[in-house]
């Protein structure tokens, strides 16, 4: 009987630990307001990832689709397009930045606006 009690009430906490983590990582947004020191493209599994520099030499941004974020107005091509070196920029980003041992994660923009 404690057991079944004790087996429901794990499973309980990690689905919670699991949807806010995702949630977390994937669905909240945020801003991050910089001038852009360079981009570039950097391979990726199959694919290319498009590299956001900001002028600070630390903050990288990649711009790329979710599954939240995948409608044509998050179209990753044009969103790197309207970047320009030595402008600033409003980026809107979900994600979190990990940089640890071979794990690099960084913010994904999925809105910028020119800072005049």
């Amino acid at each position: 009987m404690w057991g079944k009690i004790l087996l429901g009430v794990l499973i309980t906490v990690v689905v919670i630990i699991g949807v806010v983590t995702t949630k977390s990582c994937f669905v909240d947004t945020y801003i991050i307001e910089g001038t852009v020191n360079s981009k570039f493209l950097s391979p990726a599994d199959g694919g290319t990832t498009f590299i956001i520099l900001l002028a600070d030499n630390q903050t990288k941004l990649e711009i790329k689709r979710n599954f939240w974020y995948s409608s044509s107005e998050f179209n990753e091509d044009l969103l790197y397009q309207q970047v320009e070196v030595g402008k600033k920029y409003k980026f809107t980003c979900w994600g979190w930045q990990l940089d640890w041992w071979t794990v690099y994660w960084y913010p994904n923009v999925i809105k910028i606006e020119q800072i005049p």
